[in-house]
C-alpha cells in the first residue's frame, strides 16, 4: 500500500478530511430530534468508517492482487520457498491494518475536534465493525475470477 499513494489517501486521508470538512458545516453540529438527539456530525462517523473499509476492499486491494497476476508475480513465486499464499496473506493483514488504522483515526477526529461520543456499546460496535471488516476486504476474495474481469475492463477502457 505504500506505493499507492493514491490508495492510501481514499483509505486513511479521505475519510478524515471529509469529517472535517463536513463537521465545519454549521447545520451539522446542531441536535436534530429526529435522529435521537444527535448530531449529524455524530451520524457521520460511522458512515466514514465504512467508506474507509469499502474503499480499501473495492478499489485498493484488488489493485494489488490484479497487478500481481498480470505481472505474473503469484505464478513465479510458486518457484520460490515462500508460496503466493503467503504474499496474498500479507496483502490482506495490510489492507485490515490500514483500514482498521483509519476508522480509529476517524473516531479521534471525530472525538477530539467535534465531541463525538464513543459508543455507548463498545463490545456490539466492536463486533459490527469486525464483521463490516470482514464483508469489505474478505466477502469479495471469493468472487471467481473478479481479478480477471477487473483487468479486463481496464484494457478495455472500461473502468479507469
Amino acid at each position: 500500500m505504500g506505493r499507492n499513494r493514491a490508495g492510501v489517501f481514499w483509505v486513511v486521508a479521505f475519510p478524515t478530511l471529509l469529517l472535517i470538512v463536513l463537521g465545519l458545516l454549521p447545520t451539522f453540529r446542531v441536535a436534530d430530534a429526529a435522529l435521537g438527539g444527535l448530531r449529524m456530525v455524530d451520524v457521520y462517523v460511522p458512515v466514514l468508517l465504512l467508506l474507509a473499509l469499502i474503499m480499501s476492499g473495492t478499489q485498493v486491494m484488488p489493485g494489488f492482487l490484479v497487478g500481481y497476476r498480470e505481472q505474473g508475480i503469484l505464478r513465479r513465486m510458486s518457484t520460490t520457498p515462500v508460496r503466493p499464499l503467503t504474499l496474498l496473506a500479507a496483502q490482506i493483514i495490510l489492507h485490515t491494518v490500514v483500514a482498521l488504522g483509519s476508522a480509529v483515526l476517524v473516531i479521534a477526529v471525530g472525538g477530539l475536534i467535534y465531541g463525538v461520543s464513543p459508543p455507548r456499546n463498545l463490545p456490539g460496535y466492536l463486533l459490527a465493525l469486525l464483521l463490516a471488516t470482514l464483508v469489505a476486504l474478505y466477502g469479495k476474495l471469493g468472487v471467481k475470477d473478479r481479478a480477471a474481469a477487473v483487468a479486463t475492463a481496464y484494457d478495455r477502457g472500461i473502468l479507469g
